[in-house]
Order: C-alpha cells, then structure tokens, then sequence
C-alpha cells in the first residue's frame, strides 16, 4: 500500500473536481476529435502519449497516468517536449557514421522557455549493410519560468492599463475591475507585440474598452524592450545551467533551433545569436526547421511508435534522463530504527534504469521515497513478522530474512517499489551411514604386485630416458 501528498482540485461550481478528473475529460475529449477524424472510416483510438516539461515531478506524472486510465486510453509513454522537438529534427537530420554532435533546442513558449541539448551520433540498424539510424541522446535540459511570450503580453497589457487610467481618470478604478476589459487589453497586447516582431512602432486599439470608451495608443519597439528588460537580462540562464548539467560549452554546440512562439521577437534572435557567436568564436545560424505547433506531437508519436512492434517508422535510437534525484530509506513500522537514506537515482541518471535494494529485515517495515530530498511516497511492507513467527518459527535460521525488491525508474519518469522478496537460509543436520572397505584375503600377493610395477614404472622411465637422447643424438647429427 501507498500514501502519496500533493493533491490538487479544481472547484468548477459548487463542486470540487481532482486534477486526474479534469486531464481525463481533455484526453477524452482529444480521443473524440481523433475518432471523428475519419471521414467515414471507423477509428478508435485506445493509446496515448503525452508531452511534458523536463522538470515535472513524479506526482505529476502520476497525475497524468491516471488521468490517461480514467479516460480509458493506455499511456504508451511520457515524453519531455523539448526532447520530442528534437527526435523530429532528427527524422530529417542526421551525422555522419562514426562522429558525434552536439545540438542546442531553444523552446520559448508562452509561459516558460526550456533549453535542451542532445548528443547526435549515427549507429548500424536492421540487417542492410552500411545502414544506419540517427541516435537522439539528451545529456541536459533546464527550465526558467520567467521567461515566456504571455509574460511580455502581460508587460504591455499593464503598460496600457495605466495609460488608459491616466488618460480616462474618471475609469481609473472601474476598469481594474472589469474582467471583459482586462481581456481585451490582454488580447490587443498579443496582437501588438507580433507586429512589433516586423515594425519599429505598432498601434494600440481597442474598441469600446470599458464603459463605451475606445482606447488608442502606440507602442514603439524600443519601448517594448525596455518594459521586458528584466526577461531579457536573464534570457541564457538556462542554456548556462543546460550546458552545465551537459558538462559541455557552448564551444562544443554544432546546431541551435529555435522553437516556440516568443523566439521570434527580435531581441531574443539578437540577444540568442550574440551570446553564442561569443562563446564560439563564430557566427552560428539559429535553425528554424521546426513548427512549434506540431512538431512537439510528431517527435513524441514517433518515440512511442518506436518503442512498439506494430508500427513501422524510422528507426531512431532515442534516451533522456532525469532532472531529478530520487531516495529510498527503510524503517522500522514501530519507528524504532531506520536506515541510512540510499539515493538510487542521481540527478542525471538516464530513464529506463533499474535498481535493486538488499537487505535484512526481522520485522515488517516501511519503504520511503524521496524526490530531490523531500518525502513523496511511503510503502508498507507487512507478513514478514507473521511468516516468522508462524511457518518459519521452527526453523533453524542462519540469520535474518533477507529482502529484495526492485526500484525501476522507466522510460516515463515513474518509479515505484516492485516485487519485495524474502528469503531464508535454514541450518540442519543430515545422518547417514558410510560403508567400511572390505578387508582383502590376498593382501600379500597385492603388496608384491605393487611393488613389482613399481619397479616396472622405474624400469619404463629409464627405457623413455634412453630414447630421448638416442633422439636427441640424431637431431644433432
């Protein structure tokens, strides 16, 4: 049995609803489209695979497995998006056999910006001589949610908020509490900071804004870089601390692409280009192959299809790893002693591993889980005691019951306490009779046999004496 923290509701009316239950109606829902999709032909969808941020913690994707259980569809896996990003590039893009690349994926999205970096290598696939398949291997990932396109919308948004107060002191109060009106500024923000991305100079107009009141204003790009500037300063965090968890420089970077939506601003290009041209010592193009709207799904589609039998897709060689560490101590269920906490699972360490945990136990006991060093999960084992002081009590043990259970870390992110075994050793005595030799009538006739092969031994010896060196005599003539 388990006992896991952290849970989260959405109050949707006077009901309370759990995350799982609202991720299983948009997976249902998702499942609907895809059904409808057939233009007559009969689909039913039944897997699922889903796209997350590098950093998501253990409760989240468990949130997310049972979520894809509620809404009946089998997770086939969980990918880390930037990670799907890159096994697409990889469908048209790959080294050569024998060398190794290291490529940048910048993911600039609306609410968050995540940089990973993958090795690229090339290895022999199927039975065809000379044939190889891209290896897609991510050695460092990092996040920074400070960075994000809605979060400039927001800065704009609020720029023209207090104009529109200024301008309009008699609304100054009201509009603040005018949901409606708070959108559509939102909304024109949006639409201005993308004509900024090709004008010096964007205008700012929204109809009937609040109390029948228009608005119309201009934003310079100037203006627009200065309310960001705080984001900016702080936009190659993340790949620093991506090359550090890579133990690379950016020296060794060979590929940069860009991804997401808010890349397209022309400071964040400018800013992006300066930083790598420094670190290089040369200019180095920001790729632009991706499309942030599918490409994301393709990439994970494809890792899932290669991972299965019954599809036939390119084969790429895919691995991603952990950002997190992941703990295990065992205890006493009295509480009166536990064990040093192990790490099982340093941050870094690739998913897909297996852990095996050894010990002695007298007594039944608990298993506790930690990520990055905080209590998640808690296991208890029971029936050890019961074993001991039942079935095995007129045993003759040679010391504890020994326990072992694996500790998988798979390819999704999820790890969980599997399969504990005990096992005894028991100590027992075995009578048996050993039959005493037969005395011999002939002992005397015996001893003189022996003793005469044994001179027979010695005259042979002699006999092979005297044959190796007539041998040797004639090699040396």
């Amino acid at each position: 049995s388990s006992d896991s923290a952290c849970d989260s509701t959405f109050k949707i009316g006077d009901d309370e609803v759990e995350l799982e239950e609202v991720l299983a109606s948009v997976f249902f829902f998702a499942k609907k489209i895809a059904d409808d999709s057939g233009e007559g032909k009969v689909i039913n969808v039944r897997d699922l695979v889903v796209t997350m941020p590098s950093d998501a913690t253990l409760r989240q994707r468990q949130a997310i497995a049972a979520a894809s259980e509620i809404a009946g569809l089998r997770l086939l896996t969980l990918v880390h998006e930037t990670s799907a990003f890159a096994v697409q590039r990889a469908v048209d893009f790959s080294v050569e056999s024998g060398s190794i690349e290291y490529a940048l994926y910048y993911n600039m999205g609306a609410r968050k910006t995540e940089v990973t970096i993958v090795r690229l290598e090339a290895r022999s696939a199927g039975m065809v001589k000379g044939k190889t398949a891209p290896v897609v291997s991510v050695v460092g990932s990092a996040l920074d949610y400070r960075l994000g396109g809605h979060l400039m919308d927001l800065k704009i948004a609020e720029i023209m908020l207090k104009r529109f107060q200024d301008k309009f002191p008699k609304l100054a109060d009201a509009v603040v509490k005018d949901p409606r009106a708070l959108r559509k500024l939102l909304a024109q923000a949006q639409k201005s900071k993308a004509m900024l991305s090709s004008n010096k100079m964007a205008p700012f107009i929204v109809e009937s804004l609040h109390a029948d009141t228009d608005f119309q204003a201009t934003i310079k790009r100037e203006e627009f870089e200065e309310m960001c500037s705080d984001m900016f300063g702080i936009l190659t965090e993340p790949i620093e601390k991506a090359l550090a968890a890579a133990n690379i420089t950016i020296a060794d970077i060979a590929h940069v692409e860009v991804i997401g939506g808010a890349w397209r601003v022309p400071k964040v290009q400018q800013l992006l280009s300066d930083y790598i041209e420094k670190g290089k010592g040369e200019k180095v193009h920001l790729g632009q192959h991706l499309n942030g709207e599918e490409a994301g799904a393709l990439g994970a589609a494809l890792v899932a299809a290669n991972s299965s039998s019954s599809f036939r897709v390119k084969k790429i060689f895919f691995s991603d790893n952990t950002q997190h560490e992941y703990a295990v101590q065992i205890s006493a269920l009295s509480g009166e002693w536990e064990k040093n906490v192990t790490v099982l699972y340093p941050a870094g360490t690739a998913l897909g591993s297996k852990k095996k945990l050894n010990f002695d136990s007298s007594e039944d006991f608990a298993v506790k889980l930690f990520e990055n060093g905080i209590l998640l999960t808690e296991y208890t084992v029971t029936g050890l005691k019961e074993l001991l002081e039942g079935k095995w009590k007129d045993y003759n043990l040679t010391g504890a019951p020994k326990v072992s259970a694996t500790v998988p870390l798979d390819g999704s992110g999820l790890i969980e306490f599997k399969n504990p075994t005990a096992t005894v050793e028991e100590s027992y005595w075995v009578n048996f009779t050993k039959e005493k030799p037969k005395k011999n009538a002939t002992n005397a006739t015996n001893a003189t046999k022996d003793d005469n092969s044994t001179a027979d031994s010695k005259t042979d010896e002699k006999a092979d004496e005297k044959d190796e060196d007539k041998a040797d005599e004639k090699a040396d003539e």
